[in-house]
């Protein structure tokens, strides 16, 4: 979907199969959960995105016990939040201060410098696209802007953090969701 409304996604594979990881030759790519990226054995851990070593691609035991999504890797100049509230666009720029947070952002929280920025009108579009194809009024989503600048869709969740970028850059996020709260009922 992100693709028809225009943004530019990185190759990605969802499977659980280890012989269609021959589909990613070139490059480095990283695995994400699916799902819950919460693990409760003795103590919750968190499973965040893992840049995969060779190591990694050479012992794939147990990739057939679940799905597993991989994604080709964007060497980036950092991290992009864009929370969507209706047509309200709150982009922040996350860059991070650690070999963990360059990988995944919400690993190292301490390391990150938030910077409000612009998004090129092509990201606006699709993002507000994006959301009205779901029905949607709200939507955090996540882009890597390359070493270029480009912007790369990685995801978008529908009921994503926001009141952390509020806090750190003092834009209105949690004024726009109550102003479309009291709009009434939407229709698309």
């Amino acid at each position: 979907m992100a693709r028809r409304c225009g943004l530019k996604v990185p190759d990605t594979l969802l499977t659980n199969r280890a012989e269609d990881l021959g589909l990613f030759t070139d490059g480095e790519f990283v695995t994400k959960p699916l799902a819950k990226p919460a693990i409760d054995v003795d103590e919750p851990k968190i499973a965040y995105t893992h840049l995969l070593s060779d190591s990694d691609i050479g012992d794939l035991r147990g990739i057939d016990t679940t799905g597993h999504m991989f994604q080709r890797w964007i060497a980036k100049r950092s991290d992009l939040r864009v929370t969507a509230v209706g047509d309200h666009i709150f982009a922040t720029a996350l860059h991070a201060h650690s070999n963990r947070s360059r990988i995944d952002w919400r690993s190292d929280y301490d390391s990150l410098e938030y910077e409000p920025v612009g998004v090129p009108s092509e990201v606006r579009a699709g993002v507000l696209a994006y959301l009205r194809s779901f029905g949607l009024i709200f939507g955090a989503f996540d882009f890597a802007v390359d070493k270029s600048g480009f912007h790369w869709f990685l995801e978008c969740n529908p009921n994503g953090q926001w009141g952390f970028i509020e806090y750190a850059t003092g834009q209105p996020i949690a004024a726009a969701i109550a102003a479309e709260l009291t709009r009434g009922p939407h229709h698309g």
